[in-house]
């Protein structure tokens, strides 16, 4: 028989519980949640890579291309020089309301800094080191970085030193998963290249008046009405969920 349906009080609920709520449940009640959610979050963001037809290697071919041993990362967008690590963190509380150096190298160093300076850093050095390149970490939550730039003297004297000509921190930037579907569907839209997007923030960050907190604050010249997504139009039909307005639209979207 067909499921009773489900009242949505208040969208903003609705928004908050399908996307923070469950996570945070889970993480807390099940152990082996953190790493099954990993390889579920790569997955959906070579979605992403797929829907966009960039032409790229995923980890395993990466690591062909690399010596045994060697640190990876999960892909390479091989027409733009972009390297992407997936990290699906968070900062824990207490560094996140006293952002100390120390703190913050702590609690981010097996993350975000390990994510340049042992896996973007190398990787792009070996398989593209003459060339200029560029790295995205992304991240489920949004963090309060979104420029590598900001973090990266806490890694610099505490990691192996390597040249970073190839990969400047200048090139590196930190974006949540739902900035990454914007990014996807303006890449869709025609409306601008990854590499576009890249110079784009890279140029607004280099002048104090123009720079921005949040990547996805970078995007906001671009007119994104409505998400045509196929991986996420495809899961909304399955839960059938149906909505009146592109505001309700584009958020659920998200999901």
């Amino acid at each position: 028989h067909d499921a009773l349906p489900i009242w949505i009080i208040h969208k903003s609920v609705f928004n908050y519980s399908a996307n923070y709520y469950i996570y945070d449940y889970l993480k807390s009640n099940d152990k082996d949640f953190t790493t099954e959610f990993g390889i579920r979050f790569e997955k959906y963001i070579e979605l992403g890579v797929k829907e966009i037809s960039y032409k790229y290697l995923n980890e395993t071919e990466i690591k062909k291309k690399l010596p045994s041993n060697s640190t990876t990362v999960d892909f390479h967008l091989t027409e733009y020089n972009v390297f992407i690590e997936c990290k699906a963190i968070e900062i824990q509380p207490y560094p996140s309301v006293n952002p100390t150096d120390d703190l913050l190298y702590n609690s981010l160093k097996d993350s975000i800094l390990k994510a340049y300076f042992k896996q973007l850093l190398p990787v792009s050095k070996r398989l593209n080191g003459t060339d200029e390149n560029w790295g995205i970490i992304l991240t489920y939550k949004k963090l309060f970085w979104s420029h590598f730039v900001d973090l990266y003297h806490l890694g610099k004297d505490k990691f192996e030193s390597l040249e970073n000509s190839h990969l400047p921190p200048e090139n590196v930037f930190i974006a949540d998963i739902y900035t990454w579907d914007k990014i996807v569907q303006i890449i869709k839209n025609g409306q601008a290249t990854i590499l576009d997007i890249l110079k784009l923030a890279r140029s607004n960050n280099s002048i104090e008046s123009t720079k921005k907190q949040s990547f996805d604050m970078h995007l906001d010249i671009y007119d994104v009405r409505r998400y045509d997504l196929t991986y996420l139009t495809d899961e909304l039909e399955k839960i059938k969920i149906r909505v009146r307005s592109e505001e309700h639209t584009s958020e659920l979207q998200s999901l």
